[in-house]
């Protein structure tokens, strides 16, 4: 038979998914009953930020240009307001367009940063990263994968499965 703590920890375990980690369980004892006391425990990051894990891929692209500005970049167009926007490519077989997130000038070279995300869609963004690093490597330049917490590992195995030339860089 199972005891209460070993139940739940087969509840939280890898069954639960994202905030398995976070779950903890207390246990009071009493002279005529057991008590378990469930809450939650969110690390120190998730502070005002606790839609990291759930944001849009737009909402992250203000923390790669900081990023890119932080590196030396010049000349930065990203694909949000108040930037030009970085020039699009065509595919000729579906015309299917692929813009990059943020392009910058480094050491004469127009690099591509892409925030990476994961995503059920894996077939887009594979094409697009293979694009832009195909793109950068003819210019002597690189395509950096820009990967909020969370997502970094999945970025690296996606990389490595399809054989994609690209930096991984962690965000947070």
């Amino acid at each position: 038979m199972w005891s209460a703590g070993k139940v739940v920890a087969f509840l939280i375990g890898k069954k639960c998914g994202l905030f398995g980690d976070y779950f903890r369980v207390r246990r009071f004892h009493s002279s005529q009953f057991l008590i378990l006391i469930f809450y939650v425990e969110f690390p120190r990051w998730w502070g005002e930020n606790h839609s990291l894990l759930f944001m849009e891929k737009e909402s992250f692209i203000p923390m790669v240009v900081k990023w890119a500005q932080a590196h030396g970049f010049k000349e930065i167009q990203a694909n949000m307001e108040g930037f030009e926007t970085p020039k699009s490519y065509e595919r000729a077989a579906d015309n299917e367009k692929f813009t990059p997130d943020v392009t910058g000038v480094n050491m004469f070279n127009r690099h591509y940063l892409e925030v990476s995300m994961k995503t059920d869609q894996l077939r887009g963004s594979v094409s697009k990263w293979k694009l832009l690093s195909e793109l950068a490597g003819m210019k002597g330049a690189k395509l950096y994968l820009m990967a909020p917490r969370g997502h970094v590992r999945f970025t690296r195995e996606i990389i490595t499965q399809y054989n994609i030339p690209a930096e991984v860089i962690k965000i947070d």
